[in-house]
């Protein structure tokens, strides 16, 4: 019987990993990843990048604004998790800098924000609290002005307008505010098929597929061309 008929081939990823034993690994697989897989940056309707690729995630934008991100460089199994939101206007520069570790579409005006793994606020595009210093175990993204909110997981879920009063106590609402809640679209998404205008350095990654357009931009996967 052949023992590597069932291993995964070793690839450089597991190199980086290997590594990270050391203290090198996480720098290591973040900048293969990066050259592997690409960065994201934004094209127009014409194919045009805009914004050049310098992001490990991009969001549409929604409102003028996209949420971008990357990953901060912390402790190898913390990668994927560890990630850094900031908001971007259309000219690619920063609205709010990264420091969010999930954050979610602006609607009117306000944008629930994950600080970290339990707690949730409120801000507003200048990047306030709306809710002073209060954070949430659980909410929603506002909705015809009015937002889910739990304090804990003891508390019941209560419904919040955009002043942050308590308006209702959902007492006999049992189980969680659902994920889904959290993200609202504002703006129609679009695909389209475009020929993407790329410099001899570049190339679409792998993982490219038609251009979803939102207020005439559309996020990309770009990644350079490797000599």
């Amino acid at each position: 019987m052949n023992p590597n008929k069932n291993k995964k081939p070793y690839t450089p990823y597991d190199v980086a990993k290997d590594n990270s034993k050391e203290g090198l690994g996480t720098k290591a697989y973040l900048y293969l990843k990066r050259m592997l897989d690409g960065r994201y940056g934004y094209i127009d309707l014409d194919g045009k990048i805009t914004i050049q690729p310098k992001f490990d995630i991009a969001k549409h934008f929604q409102g003028g604004y996209a949420w971008v991100g990357y990953y901060k460089e912390n402790e190898w199994m913390n990668v994927f998790v560890n990630k850094r939101y900031g908001l971007i206007d259309k000219q690619g520069r920063y609205v709010i800098k990264p420091q969010y570790s999930l954050a979610y579409n602006f609607v009117d005006g306000i944008a629930l924000v994950q600080i970290n793994k339990n707690n949730l606020a409120f801000i507003n595009s200048e990047n306030q609290n709306i809710c002073g210093n209060k954070t949430f175990r659980e909410a929603s993204s506002f909705n015809a002005g009015f937002a889910k909110i739990r304090q804990s997981l003891k508390h019941p879920i209560q419904v919040i307008d955009t002043k942050c009063r308590i308006v209702k106590t959902l007492d006999n609402v049992k189980g969680p505010i659902p994920i889904d809640e959290r993200e609202p679209v504002t703006s129609k998404v679009v695909s389209k098929k475009v020929d993407v205008n790329l410099d001899s350095s570049q190339e679409l990654a792998l993982k490219y597929i038609n251009p979803t357009f939102s207020e005439g931009l559309s996020p990309i996967l770009i990644k350079t061309r490797l000599k």
